[in-house]
């Protein structure tokens, strides 16, 4: 081999050097990053995977609401049927509560204007002329409470 030979194969290894200097480091920089990429890509994957966990339960989980929300808005449709059907029946109850309380007040009203033309009629006892006698006034009195009775059990009829 001759001297410029060598010479030229020296400076060939000196630029490859120099060349080597430079690349060596970017490429265990490049090396580094890959390395904190992968690691990287390896933490994402995981944290997906736990994300898909979690919108999976919170889909159960909706749909557990759902449903119970579907079971409460069907309990508050049945309880608002109910409470007009209860309604109702207290409407009808209170008018037909009414209309006894009416029928007692007319039969109060008309046997208290008979115990007053019938205190004035004077009845003579077998032994006696002249005696009042108030029988039908207490005979009214009873009326009265039978009547009386009678109204308090129509309306526990109706009640019950």
């Amino acid at each position: 081999m001759s001297r410029t030979e060598i010479i030229e194969k020296v400076k060939f290894w000196e630029e490859q050097d120099k060349i080597n200097e430079a690349l060596i480091p970017r490429v265990l920089e490049m090396h580094n990053t890959l390395k904190t990429l992968s690691k990287n890509h390896v933490d994402n994957n995981e944290s997906l995977i736990d994300i898909q966990i979690k919108i999976k339960k919170i889909g159960s989980a909706q749909n557990l609401h759902e449903t119970r929300f579907g079971d409460f808005k069907y309990s508050i449709d049945e309880l608002s049927k109910a409470h007009k059907s209860t309604t109702q029946d207290i409407i009808e109850l209170s008018n037909s509560i009414k209309t006894k309380f009416q029928e007692f007040h007319r039969i109060i009203e008309s046997l208290g204007s008979q115990n007053v033309s019938s205190s004035n009629v004077k009845e003579t006892s077998p032994g006696n002329t002249n005696i009042t006698s108030n029988d039908s006034g207490k005979n009214n009195n009873y009326a009265l409470v039978i009547a009386g009775l009678a109204f308090v059990i129509s309306i526990i009829s109706l009640v019950v």
